[in-house]
């Protein structure tokens, strides 16, 4: 019998790009809808917490150089807090530092990967060379359609919702 292909680790090897979804729920519920929603990749944020980001951009070379890494995954809330702009991962300076991460991991030739919900800034930092986007949160996923279906029922005229 053939052992079975992972496709994440080949698209890596391969340097092809993956979208990938977030999940912070923290539920197999969520985890098995999600894998079947299309996804290339689902990354399981069970222990997030902010670290020194800033002091890893300064030493990333090195970091993304280890034999044993295969790539270097950015987060945005993270690198902003780090830099001193807290909730603002579209701040310039965050932006930038984005930029020169992603384009630094590339020469290094390891995958670059980033948690981008901004549809926009999804395809900016795919021409850049990143090759894991998550591009969406299942959280924020569930909050706007919660939100839409309550929105729809209290707009519909005796709660029917179309």
């Amino acid at each position: 019998m053939a052992a079975a292909v992972n496709r994440f680790k080949r698209g890596l090897l391969e340097s092809r790009q993956q979208i990938g979804i977030w999940s912070a729920l923290a539920s197999h519920y969520t985890a098995e809808i999600m894998a079947g929603a299309g996804f290339d990749w689902i990354m399981l944020d069970t222990e997030h917490a902010p670290n020194e980001v800033s002091m890893v951009l300064q030493q990333l070379q090195a970091v993304a150089a280890a034999p044993d890494r295969i790539g270097v995954f950015i987060g945005p809330a993270d690198l902003a807090a780090s830099l001193g702009y807290p909730g603002n991962p579209t701040h310039p300076a965050v932006r930038a530092a984005i930029d020169n991460a992603i384009r630094r991991i590339k020469a290094c030739g390891k995958a670059r990967g980033i948690l981008m919900v901004d549809e926009t800034r999804v395809h900016e930092c795919l021409a850049l060379g990143a090759m894991l986007v998550a591009v969406a949160v299942d959280m924020m996923i569930l909050s706007r359609g919660a939100d839409a279906v309550a929105a729809r029922c209290k707009s519909s005229p005796n709660g029917v919702v179309n």
